[in-house]
């Protein structure tokens, strides 16, 4: 098939359900769907960090030890191609190549929102081609403001089944790190919690990590002796997250005006100003 010569169209094979660090209990009713192969299609949505890739990995593989023949793509890679096909044979053709396959997986559906009417018609009867086959869609997002499924003719047609990934907890995060910590690194839990009480991306707090262990090698301090505190300013941990120190300095701008607020409403003869 000339159109996948050039690209991997397998799932991470490090990818599984092993390794996955969201254990909500729509994943556990997921892995039994998949072993009596009852789920036609499916819609994996959250947040960027949150595992929407690792969880549609983890599903192809989990897939392919049944000996299904599974496609798995990016939906920007889908774009690159369907732009290239001009010819209504050419697309009935691409078509046809893809539902050689049982399974479908599309991570990053988002990228597929709002683009030109033409594309966007094709690329949904490319998806629907699978369901009308009976077999199997698997779609990742990780923006469900922008999740194509949720139009009325996918609705309707695709009907998909969905999980929404919760946030990840603290302890959630914290399993993570730990899973990436080695007895060489010789890093405190105590260190890990710290790390893992920011908010923001497994991503970020896996960047964190990284550096943080780097930063112990030339630090000369005995880690077991440090507070949660201590840790955070020793390391200043806040600057990996971003978004925390944006949530902590807009909270602070709301309550003060709040108060300013609050202030001229009591003292102020004029009356409220709302």
């Amino acid at each position: 098939m000339p159109y996948f010569k050039n690209i991997n169209t397998k799932p991470n094979h490090l990818y599984n359900f092993e390794s996955y660090f969201n254990d909500q209990a729509e994943i556990s009713n997921l892995k039994n769907k998949l072993q009596s192969n009852s789920l036609r299609s499916l819609v994996i949505s959250g947040n960027s960090g949150q595992g929407v890739t690792h969880l549609l990995n983890a599903i192809g593989n989990s897939l392919i030890k049944q000996n299904k023949q599974l496609l798995f793509i990016s939906a920007q890679w889908l774009l690159h191609v369907t732009k290239t096909l001009k010819t209504e044979e050419n697309k009935n053709d691409f078509i046809k190549k893809l539902n050689t396959y049982d399974v479908l997986a599309i991570d990053n559906i988002q990228f597929l929102y709002r683009k030109a009417k033409n594309q966007s018609v094709y690329i949904q009867n490319i998806i629907l081609s699978f369901t009308r086959s009976n077999k199997l869609v698997l779609l990742g997002c990780s923006d469900s403001s922008k999740d194509i499924t949720k139009s009325k003719k996918m609705l309707k047609e695709l009907a998909p089944e969905r999980i929404e990934l919760r946030e990840l907890s603290s302890v959630d995060v914290f399993k993570v790190l730990k899973q990436l910590c080695s007895a060489e690194d010789n890093i405190p839990d105590n260190l890990i919690y710290a790390i893992s009480g920011y908010n923001g991306s497994i991503q970020q707090h896996i960047n964190c990590l990284i550096s943080v262990r780097f930063n112990m090698k030339s630090t000369r301090i005995n880690p077991d002796t440090l507070s949660l505190e201590e840790f955070s300013s020793l390391f200043d941990l806040k600057k990996y997250f971003p978004k925390q120190q944006f949530r902590k300095c807009f909270a602070q701008t709301r309550l003060k005006f709040i108060q300013e607020l609050t202030f001229k409403n009591n003292y102020s003869h004029q009356g409220p100003i709302f």
